[in-house]
């Protein structure tokens, strides 16, 4: 009070909700109103992408790039899910997945190449940084903030499981593999699955926002748990 509007590290999370928005929404309506924002929205994607696939956020010249705010922690100079961020560019998993569902719209609705392409290089950036523990993969540290090298020492970071951003990552998968065919999406979206049902959920099937703790549940963030859970179990078999 008075009421203010805040940047945060979800930046790289939160804005590829937008394109696959507005790309669904003019399926149904077939408006090309604004057609130009969805067009520099997906320029925006197409140049924040590696040469290894994955989508990077820039932090160069973003001071709020490291505050945590929406989760209502105070700021913390470079440092992330408890790891000091020395790059110039981050890498958030949970908004490449979205970007990778809206990659496989694109692709489908426009049949063009460059989206096929994009969508199977995300795809395998996103298997090849996930941490492969045999049954299942995480990524390290978060979700919202992976790092390639994961120090041999590290565990998963069970206080750092964020629900809501694995079920975006699977749906991204599973929706490139209907594209695609590209077993290896599958594959990992299958690992991810059992990620979410053994640390997301009590054996009674209650919500858990962090292992054997059912409080702070986020209701949507579950519920899409449970929804990819299914969407890659029908592809699955």
């Amino acid at each position: 009070d008075p009421a203010v509007m805040l940047h945060s590290s979800w930046h790289g999370a939160t804005w590829p909700k937008f394109p696959e928005s507005v790309g669904l929404m003019r399926l149904v309506s077939g408006t090309d109103e604004n057609l130009h924002v969805d067009e520099k929205w997906m320029e925006v994607a197409l140049k924040s992408q590696g040469s290894d696939g994955l989508i990077y956020t820039p932090m160069k010249g973003r001071p709020w790039a490291y505050w945590d705010v929406a989760m209502g922690s105070q700021v913390r100079e470079r440092d992330l899910f408890g790891v000091r961020v020395d790059d110039e560019q981050i890498i958030c998993p949970m908004g490449a997945g979205r970007l990778l569902s809206t990659m496989a719209l694109y692709a489908s609705r426009d049949g063009s190449g460059v989206w096929r392409d994009a969508a199977r290089r995300l795809a395998d950036g996103l298997v090849d940084l996930a941490v492969d523990e045999g049954d299942f993969a995480p990524y390290w540290p978060h979700v919202q903030l992976a790092i390639k090298e994961r120090p041999a020492d590290s565990e998963v970071r069970l206080d750092q499981i964020n629900f809501d951003g694995y079920s975006r990552v699977v749906y991204g998968l599973v929706h490139g593999y209907r594209l695609l065919g590209h077993e290896p999406a599958l594959e990992l979206a299958s690992k991810f699955s059992v990620f979410m049902r053994r640390y997301f959920f009590a054996e009674d099937g209650c919500f858990w926002s962090s292992p054997g703790n059912p409080r702070m549940a986020h209701f949507h963030g579950h519920s899409n748990a449970l929804l990819a859970m299914q969407a890659n179990a029908a592809d699955s078999g």
